[in-house]
């Protein structure tokens, strides 16, 4: 039984601490915003600096500008969004077996129609509970359904790339969580759950090109720092730039941009080197500073180095629905055009979804596998006669006190 009063005692002490936290940010923040208009003001040398830079942080590539780009609302159009969830598999559990649900939506603007659907897949072989794993077969575990999952969304995304003009997946496109090293991931074999995962984004990305379609990875509440990262490079005192070789971490220098804090409640450590100044903030934090309702960022690439075992690196900007400051994802053929009449689309879609892409809610609607649901997915087993529980869930499931 969860201990509410003790709960609301830790609340309120974390809601003072997220309150001094964020007065310790701000002038972190406006140090970020002071970066930023060097970073302009370096024009295109800031590229030929990032792209000879050595880090040890993800640092993403100008490709264009750096300022705001006016979105411009769309004509009509279609979407395609896929959206997924999952019953995981539980050894106290019945039979050993897991469930991907996966919901597709398609909205055609031009006909004034949609249809909504969503496929469930039970898995229970033993290529799927006892999968080859990064070359090793191991017990099918959370990682693994999400990986699963990830792949049936890029399925139902492939069928659905010739009749619509935009496709919408919720979350990123970098498989950083699947496996950071592309050779590794291409030397697996074909039947790996990795190979097959990275297989189907391939496939839903390469259907989509050659339809004219445009896919997109939508994050909302983004944490990336790619573009932060790309001001620690500005930042950096030395040339090139090079962590491994860093004076001040090597005390050959020392940064005295602010006295050293002795406040033993402060809650983040005083900067040590240039690239600290900048530290703990996030790129959406950043470009709610510069971005006005309805304007997108300049396009970067991702330095991320999976997407080199895609067909296309993966490009990305931020956008300002209205909102919230969203990233969106996307391969790097799409052209400047497409990238105008994409950003116009994710814009149009979050207006219709107060906030969020109406085709994703309802793609995860028809996705969800709520409480009630995986109550009845478990009894729909147990009448099948598909084994019984462990004794711990079936103590645990009878309360004797």
């Amino acid at each position: 039984m969860l201990d509410l009063l003790s709960v609301a005692g830790q609340l309120r002490r974390m809601r003072s601490d997220l309150a001094r936290l964020d007065d310790e940010r701000g002038p972190r923040l406006e140090a970020a915003a002071s970066a930023w208009r060097q970073a302009v003001a370096l024009g295109p040398a800031l590229r030929d600096r990032v792209l000879k830079a050595r880090t040890s942080w993800l640092v993403a590539e100008p490709l264009e500008e750096l300022r705001a780009y006016d979105v411009v609302p769309p004509g009509s159009y279609r979407v395609a969004a896929s959206d997924g969830s999952q019953v995981f598999p539980d050894r106290h559990e019945m039979a050993q077996c897991f469930l991907v649900n996966v919901g597709l939506v398609q909205i055609d603007y031009r006909a004034y129609a949609a249809a909504m659907t969503s496929a469930p897949t039970l898995c229970w072989l033993p290529a799927d509970v006892y999968p080859l794993v990064g070359g090793m077969r191991q017990e099918a575990d959370g990682r693994v359904v999400a990986a699963r999952r990830f792949a049936a969304e890029c399925d139902a995304l492939t069928g659905a790339a010739a009749s619509n003009d935009l496709l919408l997946t919720d979350g990123t496109l970098l498989l950083w969580w699947l496996d950071p090293d592309p050779d590794r991931l291409r030397a697996l074999p074909p039947d790996d759950v990795k190979s097959r995962t990275l297989a189907s984004l391939n496939a839903m990305t390469a259907a989509s090109r050659d339809a004219g379609s445009v896919p997109v990875g939508y994050l909302s509440a983004p944490r990336s720092t790619d573009v932060v990262s790309m001001l620690k490079v500005v930042l950096c005192t030395e040339e090139p730039v090079d962590c491994d070789r860093c004076p001040y971490t090597s005390g050959k220098k020392a940064w005295g941009s602010r006295p050293a804090q002795t406040d033993a409640l402060r809650m983040l450590p005083a900067p040590e080197r240039p690239c600290e100044e900048v530290e703990t903030i996030a790129d959406a934090a950043l470009f709610a500073r510069l971005l006005h309702p309805g304007q997108r960022s300049g396009r970067f690439r991702s330095s991320a180095q999976v997407a080199q075992a895609y067909e296309a690196p993966i490009d990305f900007v931020y956008l300002h629905t209205g909102a919230e400051i969203a990233r969106l994802e996307f391969p790097a053929w799409v052209t400047p055009d497409g990238l105008d009449s994409m950003c116009g689309m994710v814009a149009d879609q979050c207006d219709k979804g107060l906030g969020y892409p109406v085709a994703l809610a309802e793609a995860h609607e028809q996705g969800v596998v709520r409480g009630n649901d995986r109550r009845a997915f478990q009894d729909l087993l147990r009448r099948q006669g598909a084994g019984p529980v462990s004794a711990k869930l079936s103590r645990k499931r009878l309360s004797v006190l």
